[in-house]
């Protein structure tokens, strides 16, 4: 049984949300975008388009 089905308050969260969060956090405490790319694995200026309305 996975933790997302024994503890309900973990029902919505997914590797995809994980991922989100930690990149929206990163780059509101002023991470630079070059190393933010490189230590998840993106190609130049793949992120940013996705990730810039959040901050």
């Amino acid at each position: 049984m996975k933790y997302r089905e024994k503890i309900p308050e973990l029902e919505h969260m997914t590797i995809y949300s994980f991922r989100h969060s930690f990149t929206i956090q990163l780059l509101r405490a002023g991470m630079p975008k070059v190393e933010l790319q490189y230590l998840l694995g993106l190609e130049q200026g793949e992120l940013f388009q996705r990730y810039e309305a959040y901050l």
